[in-house]
């Protein structure tokens, strides 16, 4: 993996560096999974995801300069260093019993052989000669490790060695748990002594919290903020920022402003120039942006974001979100690409990396029209609000009889449908039937957006509960792709919208044509999975609305364009728009209108069921794992999610359809405990669930 991991330092592939990671990630716990078993990968997978969130939240909270000197670095020392250390070999110890970890940070290899020879039950010096033939060294080399030396030979891979050296006196999970700690004692032994001992004295202290170490670190860089040519260049900082309330009527203030920071910065030292150049180039962009040409914006941006990347702290993220914003609107797709990529990196969207493609873009290009403004955005995206004024009712005129399939521009160019889409949108199922007669294109779309004649039927159909149009287009000759094009920024499909409707005719149509099961469907892995939750809805209506609205409000579901119309483009922006919302919805007005909307658009629950039938008649898996949330552990399936839900005939409808009671929702550690369908039953009291699968065994 080294050229991998050097190509991940330097940001060799600049537009896939998060992906290049995220392979470094599987390659590494698919290698110890197969050298340590399942505990391990279990173990690190989550240790590695706690690492990485704490690293980028700490990146995007404390600027450099708050740790450059000697003291700085012992405070990361003692805050961070020491507390992530100690807190990965703590939940280690407390997943897989090993060595007492004072004794293996003291002498790491000493007291892994101590270990082990106990776990044999043999004397030490009979290991060693193990050692010595299994690891292919001579006792001189086993004798200076025991004395603490590094252990400079690698001997990856180490099962088969641990293996040949128990000769078959432990288990399998024992020979896992050993070649783990013994990976563990080859690491502490690698580090330098005074830091081991440092991990070791630690070990009794309590960590501080994530915000107090931010604290600590804004509390030195608070000392720093007033001192040398920052007393004179933050306050003009500040000027011009209140100036760009109006950048037009101020753009030549704002430029002399400009040439006097710069001139500030070139007296201050050189670490102060490298702490203020970056927000000169900044906002340079931000002027260019409105003033110049966009590349002259787009440069300005690369070289702001480059400086402080990965230094200064808070001001990274509204940074690299306005660069990557103005980088969509401008058109520059690789660059944008690129900045798409550092959300990730810096932790700013959540993992894992969502591809940046045409809906992803146009949801940003929303929130660049927001951010902006009066710029328009390269890409055609809607207004904010597209109005139409009828001066009666809806007709289909010649013009659109002649060309149905013309591409007519709406809201001054920013939307696009065809007289058929409109006729779908609009008017009658006679006008729809017309206009097919006359040449009319039920599997035509429009390419940025992905939206067609089937789309706006079955959005009509579900808004308005009216499928006639959507019926008939259904018999209407449409094509294995459009059946499964993805519309809108939410990436909608028709059998998304046909799960959602409860309609399981439908259903049943769209799968004769063609339609995937397996692919994703309204954010959800797969057509199942989202008939599923649906499900749940209509059984467990508050329950099931309480979990998804925090999760809604808290930021974890993804953003949409509702979220991008308010200027909202990244991950952890999205609670603070969607938290105003829920206060909204809570107060007593629109309160009764969400709960209105809410019953206006549940189906009935045997409806829901005669969709996941549907599905499972034509192959939808229901063993198909998902995770909730990309940093949970627990893989759940439609059958394992059935036992949860409770609900007796659906979860035989799945078993009977080769669903899996028995699959675990997490690994276990100990063969007397399985995370399987009559666990989740028991853990959620489904007492039909849990009376009949004991039956059934």
């Amino acid at each position: 993996m080294d050229k991998g991991l050097d190509d991940a330092a330097i940001e060799a592939r600049p537009e896939s560096t998060a992906e290049l990671i995220a392979e470094i990630e599987q390659q590494l716990l698919k290698a110890v999974h197969a050298e340590c078993g399942p505990s391990w990968h279990q173990w690190l997978d989550a240790a590695w995801r706690h690492t990485r969130t704490t690293i980028q939240t700490l990146v995007q909270n404390i600027d450099e300069m708050s740790w450059a000197d000697e003291d700085g670095q012992e405070l990361y020392r003692e805050t961070v260093q020491l507390p992530l250390c100690r807190g990965l070999l703590q939940s280690a110890q407390r997943q897989m019993s090993g060595p007492p970890l004072n004794n293996l940070c003291a002498s790491p290899f000493h007291t892994w052989v101590e270990w082990l020879s106990a776990q044999l039950a043999i004397e030490q010096a009979t290991l060693l000669e193990r050692l010595e033939s299994c690891l292919g060294v001579d006792i001189r080399s086993l004798q200076r490790w025991l004395q603490g030396k590094p252990i400079k030979k690698s001997f990856w891979p180490l099962r088969k060695k641990v293996e040949a050296c128990v000769d078959r006196a432990l288990s399998e999970r024992q020979v896992e748990l050993s070649t783990g700690w013994l990976i563990v004692a080859i690491t502490l032994q690698n580090i330098p002594t005074v830091l081991r001992v440092a991990i070791s004295q630690s070990l009794q202290y309590s960590p501080p919290s994530l915000d107090d170490v931010i604290n600590s670190f804004a509390q030195r860089e608070a000392q720093w903020a007033f001192h040398g040519i920052r007393k004179k260049a933050i306050p003009l900082i500040i000027e011009i920022e209140e100036l760009f309330a109006s950048t037009a009527a101020h753009a030549d203030t704002i430029q002399l402003n400009l040439q006097q920071l710069q001139q500030l910065i070139r007296q201050g030292t050189e670490q102060e120039q490298a702490q203020l150049q970056y927000q000169h180039d900044w906002l340079s962009a931000r002027l260019a942006a409105f003033t110049r040409p966009h590349s002259e914006a787009v440069t300005l941006y690369l070289r702001a974001v480059e400086q402080a990347w990965w230094r200064k702290g808070a001001n990274q993220k509204a940074l690299l979100t306005e660069a990557l914003l103005f980088a969509v609107g401008a058109g520059e797709q690789r660059v944008a690409k690129h900045f798409w990529d550092k959300t990730f990196l810096l932790g700013i969207n959540h993992w894992p990396k969502r591809p940046f493609d045409e809906q992803q873009r146009r949801s940003l290009a929303l929130a660049f029209e927001y951010r902006f403004q009066p710029l328009k955005a390269h890409d055609r995206v809607p207004p904010a609000l597209e109005m139409a004024v009828l001066e009666g009712p809806f007709r289909v005129t010649s013009e659109a009889l002649e060309a149905p399939n013309r591409k007519v521009k709406y809201a001054d160019g920013r939307t696009r449908r065809t007289p058929l889409m409109q006729a779908v949108m609009m008017g009658t199922l006679d006008d729809v039937k017309a206009l097919l007669e006359r040449g009319g294109d039920p599997n035509d779309y429009i390419p940025e957006s992905g939206e067609g004649p089937i789309s706006y039927a079955m959005r009509r159909a579900c808004d308005q509960k009216d499928p006639a149009i959507m019926n008939h287009l259904l018999s209407a000759g449409l094509t294995v792709e459009t059946v499964n094009r993805h519309a809108s920024t939410k990436k909608e499909t028709p059998m998304k919208w046909a799960i959602e409707m409860a309609d399981a005719t439908a259903v049943e149509q769209l799968l004769q044509l063609g339609a995937q099961t397996e692919i994703s469907c309204g954010y959800q892995a797969s057509a199942l999975c989202y008939a599923m939750a649906l499900f749940h809805h209509s059984k467990r209506p508050e329950t099931a609305f309480a979990i998804e609205q925090e999760f809604y409000v808290n930021g974890k579901t993804r953003g949409d364009a509702y979220d991008a119309k308010e200027g909202v483009a990244v991950d952890v922006d999205l609670p603070s728009r969607r938290l105003s919302m829920l206060k909204m919805m809570q107060s007593p007005h629109y309160r009764d209108l969400f709960q209105a909307t809410r019953e206006y658009y549940s189906r009935p629950l045997e409806d829901r069921r005669q969709v996941i039938e549907v599905l499972l008649k034509h192959g939808a898996n229901p063993n198909r794992r998902y995770r909730v949330q990309p940093e949970h552990i627990a893989e759940w399936t439609p059958t394992l999610f059935a036992a949860e839900i409770g609900d007796l005939a659906l979860f035989k409808l799945l078993l009977s359809y080769g669903g899996d009671a028995a699959l675990p929702l997490i690994p276990s550690n100990s063969p007397l405990q399985t995370y399987d369908a009559l666990w989740i039953a028991i853990d959620h009291d489904r007492r039909e669930i849990v009376q009949y699968l004991t039956q059934r065994v």
